[in-house]
């Protein structure tokens, strides 16, 4: 419903993420991607990345081995301008071929796939970030973000 409201570069952040803040200072820059080397607890949506540490290609969400690395995407993404009018264009076409239950990751991979989008991977490895989806999703990322009480902060008084 937004892609005919954005008239400038932004970046696409998931609400169901918590994150160390500072993991968005390099998604500034438009045509990034933040992503995290997949690990044994994580699923979805995976990409390939080449030697240039650029996404050429993404793989559906699979619990299937995999011999080449593949980097979990941590649903973070900044565009430029140029850039959206291709996933707006991509988007447009899907919804009037009555393509509407795809996740947006699926146009992103067609465009990718034709050489027509490319995301710079912004690696997440280094500081905690957790998607959110359940209850015990909740319980693991309050171990990595504990809830700090009202009553255990310090005013200072100045």
């Amino acid at each position: 419903m937004a892609r005919n409201s954005i008239k400038e570069p932004f970046v696409l952040i998931e609400s169901d993420l918590v994150l160390e803040t500072s993991l968005l200072n390099n998604m500034v820059y438009p045509d990034r991607m933040a992503v995290a080397k997949m690990q044994p607890w994580l699923n979805g949506t995976t990409v390939t990345i080449n030697t240039q540490n650029k996404v050429i290609q993404f793989q559906p969400g699979t619990t299937e081995t995999y011999s080449e690395t593949r980097y979990k995407t941590v649903n973070i993404y900044s565009f430029s301008l140029e850039s959206w009018q291709k996933i707006t264009k991509k988007l447009n076409q899907y919804i009037e071929e009555g393509s509407v239950n795809s996740y947006y990751e699926t146009v992103f991979s067609d465009l990718v796939d034709k050489q027509e989008l490319h995301f710079e991977a912004v690696s997440f490895d280094k500081k905690p970030w957790y998607e959110v989806d359940n209850i015990q999703d909740l319980a693991e990322a309050e171990k990595l973000f504990p809830v700090v009480k009202e009553e255990e902060i310090e005013y200072a008084l100045y």
